[in-house]
């Protein structure tokens, strides 16, 4: 530069010595300038290094792409640069370079936004552009080199400066950072300077990052993978399978996921592929029955194993006719990959968009893998469920068989038949065709769900030999399999079925003959195998075979209708005659047996032998009668057991007594041997009594001399179960093997002849087999031999052993506390007592004794006197000491004899041992000890009853009977009198005994008095739930509430009223 010194008022002459001076002083201004300039460049230096230094460390920290250019753009301080684009190069895998995106972005704010991250450049048009090896700056788009096509791209999004900064490693170029500006000339030296070391160390960054993302990627994949693996192993079937893959590799923009599955391994791959399972990008599985012909797929390469990806199926490569099928999948863009095993097609693994889309490397190489992993899933699922058909095919197979054979009714059985079919062999539909009497047509007979239902309102038929299925099977007589009905030239198409795939027919034989045809259908293309036709055929001669004897059971139910009806008539017919008879009998043998016992005076010799003839000869009549009175019930479904525990010894002692007399004219000897061991039993006492009376009977008939033995033991039976077994053993003639089978059949005797010696209806044994087997027994012959005797035989189950639980017991209610030291004494107790309603909770340990009572609270106590730890006078001292037990009856139970001490330390019964059950038992209910009846009402409008009844009761002088000859009558008695018993005939003329009971039960004064029904027939089930109902209103006056005395207890138990039937 220079100074310029001017006078412009007058002429000025400049002298050395001024010039000098003006020198010396403009050097030292020039001086001054240059210190000045070099201290701003040193200025402009630092600044630069230091936003070099902040945007590199900013570089260095940044975590993302994003991030990583505003680190960049953090240099350039104008802020002018409103755009940056970070375009990374993707390349093929022999290094060709294949595609050129947007991988980051960044914007200020001003001007028109940068394209958004996945935008693709034009390789052809941008790629001149970007690469290159050095940086290019342009300072005015519209005056550059550039294409004028990009010229005009980059106008449009008003960017009128860039710079092109190539990221280049060490051995290729990955991307490029595009800084744009919406004002030109943007880019000055310094930022040429600064932006290309800050874009190498960009660089590095990126690569580290994306070395950083492909690790984690691959430690996601490798957990996404583990993930996958452990679900698969706990997937239990295909459905599990789907719903995991699409919840774990459902590509990003798919809208669903479907597996596809072959039902066979299928080499060949025809048929059909079928989606087992779909998955949807909202996260719901739900299940298609999607079809799709491995034909439809035939540009899949299967061969390598290879998938299809396909980005819009309108431009695809994919033959048009199977883009419509494809389409109705709703994979408009998509993907598939095949699942192969063992060089099989075994399925497909499809996903797809409804629009069109594209689906990232990294996604389809987690189907692959996923696909291989499932691979063996399936296979394995496939081999399970083939397992799992054929178990169930086998199960349905022998369902069938048993159906056949338990049911006779044709509907019912063919009903059954077809949906049995249906559901175990999973068919989608299932009929049977029987052909109508001339054999022309196959008309349906059953069929399944609303479909069949229609077609047998329409009454369906083919004709036989007609072009159909049903129509070649009945012709032919063989089976019929059509595994793909569009191929086939003689399926007869149905609308009611428009789902149908493969049809099987196959015929019903009889002897040769075919009567009809059994018709499966599937959805399913190829579904029918050899194994299941063979399964199918199986049932088919049995299904033939039930429905023909359906077909006899049909014909035969009028005729069994009316033999029904005349046994009802029969047995009501026995049943009526039985009681009249028996009621005219019952004065023949009740005056006979007053007359013998000589109540109306003594009788001679004679007329004793002609009196005890007629006694025997009504016995007789009577016993037979009540043989076909029990036949009757026993037909008509009305023998009724009435089950208590019974002693089996005490029953066999009893029989063995009343039969004494059989054997009385014979030298015949009696031999018991009854087990020690057999519990109780749950029995009829009396039906049983009546069965060992008759086989005693029969015994003594056919033995003339020898022994009869009656034993009784526990035995086990073919189940393994323990029972009672009887056996009544003679030494009589014995029974010839060919009349054994007669035995116990209904009116049959071993000699039937007229001349036979024994007499009888020849109902005995069937009686007793009937009653035996309703006790849940068995009955029979168990050895015979002619001229040695012969061995009859009958079983009983043994009781359950039902413990009472001590914790379930309501304290004081019928509850007995014995107390003694020896364990098989208190078995006997609970032997004795617990059939009479009373719960025995033994204790064997003394010193519990008071503290047990105080627990229970119970009813009684039975007590021994004579125990080694402490005797029973003790016990009974401090149990009478203590408030909570004093009131409570004390049994004492010993083999001392000291009854008055008993009674005088507060003992309410005193029992000397040994003693019977009836003994304690009494005792328990002696505290119940003022009941005592001396007016006795007797009404009944049988005269002759009436007289043999009062002569009965009145013989030994303690009671006084007043007859009453009907209801009304008696009714009027007690308006003036109130007895203390009353005998009532249940079936009088005009007022019955149930109606008379219904009298007493509304009276306050008469309903406690205690009612015994007499009556000559047997109750029906109405008349007895009638008793029944009216019997706890007799007897529920008062229950048992106060625990602590004795005179409470008796007080509650004279209360008690009892209904009983004779």
């Amino acid at each position: 530069g220079f100074i310029a010194f001017e006078n412009h008022t007058e002429a000025h002459h400049w002298t050395p010595d001024e010039i000098a001076i003006l020198r010396i002083a403009s050097d030292a201004y020039s001086n001054t300038i240059i210190r000045e300039e070099l201290l701003s460049q040193l200025e402009v230096s630092l600044a630069e290094t230091g936003n070099l230094y902040s945007a590199s460390h900013k570089l260095a920290l940044a975590n993302s792409m994003p991030e990583m250019i505003a680190a960049v753009l953090s240099a350039e301080t104008s802020r002018q640069i409103n755009r940056g684009v970070l375009v990374m190069f993707a390349n093929s895998a022999d290094g060709q370079l294949e595609q050129m995106s947007v991988a980051a972005n960044y914007h200020n704010g001003t001007g028109s936004p940068p394209p958004p991250v996945g935008t693709e450049y034009l390789r052809t048009l941008y790629e001149p552009i970007f690469i290159r090896e050095d940086a290019s700056f342009y300072n005015d788009i519209a005056r550059s080199d550039l294409d004028p096509s990009v010229r005009e791209i980059l106008k449009h999004q008003n960017v009128h400066s860039m710079a092109v900064l190539p990221l280049r490693s060490t051995t290729r170029q990955i991307g490029v950072l595009l800084l744009q500006s919406i004002l030109p000339d943007q880019f000055t030296d310094l930022q040429v300077r600064t932006f290309p070391p800050l874009v190498s160390q960009l660089t590095t960054a990126v690569e580290n990052l994306q070395l950083f993302e492909q690790t984690q990627a691959a430690l996601s994949e490798t957990e996404l993978l583990y993930r996958i693996s452990n679900g698969i192993t706990q997937a239990k079937d295909l459905h599990d399978l789907t719903r995991l893959v699409g919840e774990t590799v459902m590509p990003k923009n798919a809208d669903q996921l479907l597996l596809f599955v072959t039902q066979t391994r299928n080499q060949s791959r025809t048929g059909d592929l079928e989606v087992v399972g779909a998955y949807t990008s909202q996260g719901k599985y739900y299940k298609s029955n999607e079809r799709v012909p491995f034909e439809v797929l035939n540009f899949i390469d299967f061969d390598r194993n290879e998938p299809f990806v396909y980005s819009d199926l309108g431009k695809s490569a994919i033959p048009a006719a199977n883009q419509r099928i494809i389409a109705r999948l709703g994979f408009i863009s998509g993907c598939f990959v095949p699942l192969q095993a063992g060089g099989a097609t075994i399925g497909l693994l499809a996903s797809g968009s409804t629009k069109p889309s594209d689906i990232r490397s990294e996604e389809l190489h987690l189907l692959q893998v996923v696909g291989n992993s499932i691979t063996v899933a399936i296979e394995r699922q496939r081999l399970l469920n083939e397992a799992q058909r054929r178990a169930l095919e086998l199960q349905a197979a022998a369902e069938i068989a048993r159906d056949t054979t338990s049911t006779l009714s044709l509907d019912t059985l063919l009903s059954r038949i077809v949906n049995l079919l249906k559901d175990r062999f999973g068919f989608y539909h299932c009929s049977i065709f029987l052909l109508d009497p001339t054999g022309t047509y196959a008309q349906i007979k059953e069929s399944t769900g609303k479909a069949g239902e229609e077609l047998k309102r329409n009454g369906h038929q083919l004709a036989v030999g007609s072009k159909s299925i049903i129509g070649n099977c009945t012709a032919s007589g063989n089976p019929v399999v059509v595994n793909d009905v569009r191929k086939s030239s003689i399926y007869y198409p149905n609308s009611l079925l428009p789902d149908t795939q493969s049809e099987m027919a196959i015929p019903l034989k009889i002897g040769g003959n075919v009567i009809g045809a059994l018709d499966v259908q599937s959805k399913r293309v190829s579904a029918f195998t050899q194994d299941e036709l063979s399964v199918l055929q199986i049932l088919s001669d049995q299904i033939a075979v039930a429905i023909e004897n359906a077909r006899a059971y049909e014909m035969s139910q009028e005729a069994v209708s009316e033999m029904q009806e005349l046994d009802r008539v029969k047995s009501q017919f026995l049943a009526n005659m039985s009681h009249e008879l028996r009621t005219p009998l019952n004065s023949v043998i009740g005056f006979s047996r007053v007359i013998l016992k000589g109540i109306d005076g003594p009788i001679n010799e004679v007329q004793e032998q002609d009196i005890n003839a007629i006694y025997k000869s009504g016995m007789h009549l009577l016993s037979m009668i009540n043989e076909i009175l029990d036949l009757s019930k026993i037909d008509a479904g009305k023998m009724e057991l009435q089950l208590e525990s019974v002693n089996l010894a005490d029953v066999v002692n009893s029989v063995i007594s009343s039969t004494a007399g059989l054997v009385r004219e014979k030298d015949i000897e009696v031999i018991r041997n009854v087990d020690a061991n057999i519990p109780r039993l749950m029995i009829d006492e009396t039906r049983i009594s009546q069965v060992l009376i008759n086989l005693i009977s029969n015994a003594v008939k056919f033995t003339e001399e020898g022994t009869i033995t009656i034993e009784a033991r526990i035995s086990e039976n073919p189940f393994s179960k323990k029972e009672v077994m009887v056996t009544v053993a003679d030494t009589g003639m014995g029974i010839a093997p060919e009349d054994q089978g007669k035995l116990f059949q209904r009116f049959s005797q071993v000699d039937d002849s007229p001349t036979r010696k024994t007499g009888g209806t020849g109902l005995g044994l069937s009686i007793c087999r009937s009653l035996i087997e309703m006790h849940g027994g068995q009955i029979g012959l168990l050895s015979s031999e002619i001229g040695k005797g012969s061995v009859f035989y009958f079983t009983l189950p043994l009781p359950e052993d039902k413990r009472v639980d001590q914790n379930q017991l309501k304290f004081g209610e019928n509850v007995v506390l014995s107390i003694d030291d020896d364990p098989e004494v208190i078995e006997l107790y609970q032997r004795f007592l617990e059939p009479n309603g009373y719960k025995v909770i033994p204790l064997t340990d003394p010193e519990q004794v008071v503290a047990k009572a105080i627990e229970l609270k119970p009813f009684a106590i039975t007590l021994d006197i004579m125990m080694p730890q402490k005797d029973g006078w003790q016990l009974i001292n401090e149990l009478k000491e203590n408030e909570q037990t004093r009131n409570i009856p004390i049994l004492v139970c010993s083999i001392l004899e000291e009854e008055e001490k008993g009674y005088r330390m507060g003992a309410a019964d005193y029992l000397v041992k040994p003693f019977a059950a009836d003994d304690l038992a009494n005792a328990i209910m002696r505290l119940d000890r003022d009941h005592t009846f001396r007016e006795v009402l007797l009404i009944d409008d049988s005269e002759d009853d009436q007289r043999m009844i009062q002569k009965m009761i009145e013989q030994n002088g303690q009671f006084h009977v007043t007859p009453a000859a009907s209801g009304e009558a008696g009714l009027e008695i007690l308006k003036h009198m109130t007895p203390d018993i009353i005998l009532l005939d249940l079936f009088m003329d005009g007022m019955n005994g149930l109606e008379f009971l219904e009298y007493l039960r509304i009276d306050k004064r008469l309903e406690r008095i205690p009612v015994i029904l007499l009556t000559g027939a047997d109750l029906t089930k109405e008349q007895q739930n009638e008793l029944a109902a009216m019997g706890p209103k007799l007897i529920s006056k008062s229950i048992l509430k106060e625990k602590d005395l004795l005179n409470e207890l008796e007080s509650a138990l004279k209360n008690y009223k009892t209904l009983s039937v004779r």
